[in-house]
Protein backbone atom coordinates (compact mmCIF):
# COMPACT_ATOMS: atom_id res chain seq x y z
CA UNK A 1 0.00 0.00 0.00
CA UNK A 2 1.56 3.35 -1.02
CA UNK A 3 2.07 6.07 1.84
CA UNK A 4 -1.32 8.45 2.93
CA UNK A 5 0.12 11.62 2.54
CA UNK A 6 -2.86 14.04 4.46
CA UNK A 7 -3.02 17.67 3.58
CA UNK A 8 -1.00 20.02 6.28
CA UNK A 9 -3.94 21.58 8.30
CA UNK A 10 -4.83 24.72 7.65
CA UNK A 11 -3.96 25.85 11.46
CA UNK A 12 -0.28 24.86 10.95
CA UNK A 13 0.07 26.35 7.60
CA UNK A 14 -1.40 29.76 9.05
CA UNK A 15 0.81 29.14 12.28
CA UNK A 16 4.18 28.89 10.06
CA UNK A 17 3.09 31.43 7.62
CA UNK A 18 2.96 33.96 10.60
CA UNK A 19 6.87 32.22 12.01
CA UNK A 20 7.98 33.27 8.10
CA UNK A 21 6.14 36.84 7.82
CA UNK A 22 7.54 37.40 11.41
CA UNK A 23 11.12 36.94 9.87
CA UNK A 24 11.08 40.37 8.54
CA UNK A 25 11.73 42.34 11.66
CA UNK A 26 15.60 41.00 13.23
CA UNK A 27 15.91 37.32 10.58
CA UNK A 28 15.18 38.27 7.35
CA UNK A 29 19.24 37.50 6.71
CA UNK A 30 18.85 33.97 7.55
CA UNK A 31 16.04 33.83 5.59
CA UNK A 32 17.39 35.07 2.66
CA UNK A 33 19.89 33.00 2.61
CA UNK A 34 17.88 29.91 3.04
CA UNK A 35 15.59 30.60 0.19
CA UNK A 36 18.70 31.61 -2.15
CA UNK A 37 20.64 28.38 -1.36
CA UNK A 38 17.22 26.35 -1.53
CA UNK A 39 16.09 28.01 -4.62
CA UNK A 40 19.29 28.96 -6.40
CA UNK A 41 17.74 32.99 -6.69
CA UNK A 42 19.87 35.90 -6.09
CA UNK A 43 19.92 37.70 -2.89
CA UNK A 44 19.09 41.49 -2.91
CA UNK A 45 18.75 44.17 -0.33
CA UNK A 46 17.53 47.12 0.62
CA UNK A 47 20.21 49.23 0.91
CA UNK A 48 20.50 52.51 2.76
CA UNK A 49 24.15 53.80 1.78
CA UNK A 50 25.99 50.92 2.38
CA UNK A 51 23.50 49.40 5.16
CA UNK A 52 21.60 46.54 4.62
CA UNK A 53 18.15 47.35 6.17
CA UNK A 54 16.44 44.35 4.44
CA UNK A 55 17.18 40.74 2.08
CA UNK A 56 15.84 39.25 0.16
CA UNK A 57 15.16 36.79 -2.90
CA UNK A 58 14.65 37.75 -6.66
CA UNK A 59 12.62 35.21 -8.82
CA UNK A 60 13.70 34.45 -12.02
CA UNK A 61 10.21 36.48 -13.44
CA UNK A 62 12.01 39.25 -11.09
CA UNK A 63 9.00 39.12 -7.85
CA UNK A 64 10.71 39.62 -4.98
CA UNK A 65 10.57 36.73 -1.66
CA UNK A 66 10.71 37.75 1.59
CA UNK A 67 9.24 36.26 5.04
CA UNK A 68 5.32 37.58 3.44
CA UNK A 69 6.33 35.46 0.65
CA UNK A 70 6.20 37.09 -3.38
CA UNK A 71 5.85 40.54 -3.23
CA UNK A 72 6.23 44.16 -4.80
CA UNK A 73 9.29 46.00 -4.82
CA UNK A 74 7.61 48.77 -3.19
CA UNK A 75 5.83 46.04 -0.54
CA UNK A 76 9.72 44.86 -0.08
CA UNK A 77 10.46 48.38 1.03
CA UNK A 78 7.78 48.81 3.79
CA UNK A 79 8.13 49.13 6.32
CA UNK A 80 12.17 50.07 6.32
CA UNK A 81 12.29 52.87 4.03
CA UNK A 82 10.19 55.76 5.53
CA UNK A 83 11.44 58.36 3.76
CA UNK A 84 14.85 57.25 3.66
CA UNK A 85 16.80 57.07 0.37
CA UNK A 86 17.19 53.47 -0.24
CA UNK A 87 17.40 51.38 -3.22
CA UNK A 88 16.89 47.69 -3.90
CA UNK A 89 20.59 45.88 -4.88
CA UNK A 90 22.01 42.62 -5.44
CA UNK A 91 23.80 41.44 -2.78
CA UNK A 92 26.22 38.53 -1.63
CA UNK A 93 25.58 35.95 1.47
CA UNK A 94 29.20 37.46 2.27
CA UNK A 95 27.58 40.97 2.58
CA UNK A 96 25.17 39.36 4.88
CA UNK A 97 27.61 37.34 6.87
CA UNK A 98 29.57 39.96 7.48
CA UNK A 99 27.32 41.96 8.99
CA UNK A 100 25.68 39.79 11.38
CA UNK A 101 25.96 36.27 12.96
CA UNK A 102 23.85 33.87 11.59
CA UNK A 103 23.52 29.76 12.16
CA UNK A 104 22.84 26.94 9.83
CA UNK A 105 20.26 25.50 12.23
CA UNK A 106 18.24 29.24 11.77
CA UNK A 107 18.90 28.77 8.23
CA UNK A 108 17.42 25.24 7.86
CA UNK A 109 14.82 26.49 10.48
CA UNK A 110 13.42 28.59 7.69
CA UNK A 111 13.99 26.70 4.64
CA UNK A 112 12.00 23.84 6.48
CA UNK A 113 9.56 25.87 7.25
CA UNK A 114 9.06 27.94 3.82
CA UNK A 115 9.42 24.03 1.91
CA UNK A 116 5.56 23.71 3.91
CA UNK A 117 4.35 27.11 3.26
CA UNK A 118 5.16 27.46 -0.47
CA UNK A 119 5.30 23.76 -1.15
CA UNK A 120 5.08 24.04 -5.51
CA UNK A 121 8.33 26.56 -5.41
CA UNK A 122 11.53 24.84 -7.49
CA UNK A 123 13.47 23.79 -4.52
CA UNK A 124 16.47 22.64 -5.67
CA UNK A 125 17.68 19.81 -2.98
CA UNK A 126 13.95 18.52 -2.91
CA UNK A 127 11.74 18.99 0.17
CA UNK A 128 12.29 17.67 3.39
CA UNK A 129 8.54 15.99 3.07
CA UNK A 130 9.93 14.34 -0.19
CA UNK A 131 12.72 12.63 2.45
CA UNK A 132 10.25 11.53 4.91
CA UNK A 133 8.01 10.10 2.21
CA UNK A 134 10.76 8.23 0.69
CA UNK A 135 11.70 7.08 4.43
CA UNK A 136 8.37 5.57 5.45
CA UNK A 137 8.21 3.63 1.96
CA UNK A 138 11.15 1.73 3.02
CA UNK A 139 10.51 2.20 6.64
CA UNK A 140 7.11 0.11 5.34
CA UNK A 141 8.53 -2.55 3.36
CA UNK A 142 11.28 -2.92 6.22
CA UNK A 143 8.10 -3.72 8.33
CA UNK A 144 6.35 -6.08 6.06
CA UNK A 145 9.24 -7.68 5.88
CA UNK A 146 9.51 -8.39 9.58
CA UNK A 147 6.08 -7.67 10.92
CA UNK A 148 6.84 -5.09 13.54
CA UNK A 149 5.34 -1.69 13.29
CA UNK A 150 5.97 1.36 14.63
CA UNK A 151 2.75 3.58 16.20
CA UNK A 152 1.88 5.29 19.15
CA UNK A 153 1.58 3.09 22.59
CA UNK A 154 -2.59 4.93 22.46
CA UNK A 155 -4.22 6.54 19.67
CA UNK A 156 -4.17 9.82 21.12
CA UNK A 157 -0.09 9.29 21.33
CA UNK A 158 1.30 8.87 17.72
CA UNK A 159 4.99 9.04 16.91
CA UNK A 160 6.63 11.53 15.31
CA UNK A 161 9.63 11.90 13.41
CA UNK A 162 12.70 14.14 13.72
CA UNK A 163 14.81 15.97 11.63
CA UNK A 164 18.64 14.84 12.05
CA UNK A 165 21.79 16.81 12.48
CA UNK A 166 24.56 14.23 12.39
CA UNK A 167 24.60 14.53 16.74
CA UNK A 168 22.60 10.50 17.04
CA UNK A 169 24.13 7.57 18.13
CA UNK A 170 21.24 5.53 16.94
CA UNK A 171 18.47 4.20 17.99
CA UNK A 172 17.09 2.55 21.56
CA UNK A 173 14.55 -0.06 22.75
CA UNK A 174 12.92 -1.12 25.15
CA UNK A 175 10.49 -3.64 26.04
CA UNK A 176 7.42 -2.01 28.00
CA UNK A 177 5.44 -3.20 30.49
CA UNK A 178 2.74 -5.39 28.74
CA UNK A 179 5.76 -7.65 27.28
CA UNK A 180 4.63 -7.26 23.62
CA UNK A 181 5.80 -4.32 22.57
CA UNK A 182 8.63 -1.59 22.41
CA UNK A 183 9.43 1.63 23.02
CA UNK A 184 11.94 3.22 20.05
CA UNK A 185 13.74 6.47 20.43
CA UNK A 186 16.73 7.96 19.07
CA UNK A 187 19.82 8.27 21.26
CA UNK A 188 22.13 11.66 21.31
Amino acid sequence: MPVIVRETDKSVLSLLSDILHSSIFGQCYPFAIALHRSLGWPLVGLMDNERIIHAGVKSPDGNIWDGRGEISEEDFMKPFAKGKNCIIHDIAEEDLFARSEIDKYTIDFFRGKAQVVWPDLPWKDGKQRDRVVAFVEELEALSRKHKLWICGPVPAMTPVMFEGYDDEIGYEINLTYDGNTYTINRVI
